[in-house]
């Protein structure tokens, strides 16, 4: 997304059932830093207290190790079909 500092990255969550977003960050590049930011803004927003599941199109070791963390069990589909 264009903005008045440059372009920047937006990767947002949202609540399948609610379709709300719970979660946000924009960076000026595509890290691992921008998804672990909108999953310690989801974490500390909502407080989750039973294990949550979290459908995303990518899981790099580091990014496991987060959701672990946060009792938080990763879903995913098949290659290619985000």
């Amino acid at each position: 997304m264009r903005t008045a500092q440059g372009w920047l990255y937006l990767a947002v969550v949202l609540d399948l059932y609610s379709r709300a977003v719970v979660g946000w960050a924009m960076h000026h590049r595509i890290q691992q830093a921008l998804v672990h930011a909108v999953l310690e803004m989801i974490v500390t927003r909502r407080q989750p207290k039973e294990e949550v599941l979290l459908h995303s199109d990518r899981c790099v070791y580091d990014y496991q190790a987060l959701l672990r963390r946060h009792r938080i069990v990763p879903s995913h589909s098949r290659p290619g079909n985000c």
